[in-house]
């Protein structure tokens, strides 16, 4: 299973790389939001974190908001995704928030809730990543 997730995150970054342009930093995204673009982002956590085993995958975020600088806060760009799933062979929605700053960095934190209560399952986890380095980023 896990090679067949690897050998499809290969081709989909192939096909992305024909007809897909990459982004490669924080002021081209910025900027390929401003001209309406719409983007892709394979995940790869394993490069994250160095950890063996780790899940890949892909969003095509329905949104995203560039945040400006605040006297306490980064320049920063937000989106998330929710999906239902499993965990541990049970079934959970899972909710996944993107953070993407000015420096490259991205944060990307996951939250699993129980299908019937809605109640939180465990604690969060959060990975960092860098675009490029366990996160790519392709502009339709």
């Amino acid at each position: 299973m896990k090679k067949a997730c690897l050998l499809i995150l290969i081709q989909a970054t192939a096909f992305l790389d024909l007809f897909a342009a990459p982004i490669r930093s924080f002021p081209e995204l910025t900027s390929a939001m401003h001209t309406g673009n719409r983007f892709v982002m394979l995940l790869d956590l394993q490069q994250c974190t160095g950890k063996a085993g780790m899940p890949t995958g892909y969003i095509t975020p329905t949104a995203m908001m560039l945040v400006p600088e605040t006297g306490t806060t980064p320049e920063r760009v937000v989106t998330s995704h929710f999906h239902f799933t499993d965990r541990s062979g049970k079934p959970t929605y899972e909710y996944v928030k993107f953070t993407l700053y000015s420096d490259n960095t991205v944060i990307v934190q996951t939250t699993f809730y129980e299908p019937q209560s809605f109640a939180q399952i465990g604690l969060p986890h959060t990975f960092n990543c860098l675009i490029g380095k366990g996160i790519e980023i392709y502009s339709e």
